[in-house]
């Protein structure tokens, strides 16, 4: 179980998280791992092979963000990838076939946003 970014609510200060946390079922424990290159909530992630997809969400400035990064498992490292076409918030993710699909979403003012983006991993 892999925990990406956020707004932690614990202490009150509302800053947009980088922090990455992983979760050992074995042990019952959270361990931090190598932080996402942009802070970000309101975003998705997806797993696809060996990597871990953290796709758009609202950046430090309360911007839109329409970058995508990936986490390699296997090494321990962070990467940009290209920017997906359309910022979306929330949107419905899924991975198959070397694609990453973004469903629906919506935008800054929380209105619907009606695309199926597709992004071709390699």
């Amino acid at each position: 179980v892999y925990l990406l970014g956020g707004i932690p609510v614990s202490n009150g200060r509302n800053q947009v998280s980088n922090n990455v946390y992983i979760f050992s079922l074995k042990l019952n424990q959270w361990r931090p791992i190598e932080p996402m290159l942009v802070a970000r909530y309101s975003h998705r992630s997806v797993a696809y092979k060996n990597y871990i997809f953290a796709i758009g969400g609202i950046g430090v400035n309360q911007e839109t963000l329409n970058s995508m990064e990936r986490y390699d498992s296997i090494y321990s490292v962070w990467e940009d990838m290209a920017n997906i076409p359309t910022a979306v918030l929330h949107p419905a993710v899924s991975a198959k076939d070397q694609r990453i699909y973004l469903f629906g979403g919506e935008d800054l003012m929380q209105n619907p946003v009606r695309l199926i983006q597709v992004y071709h991993v390699s």
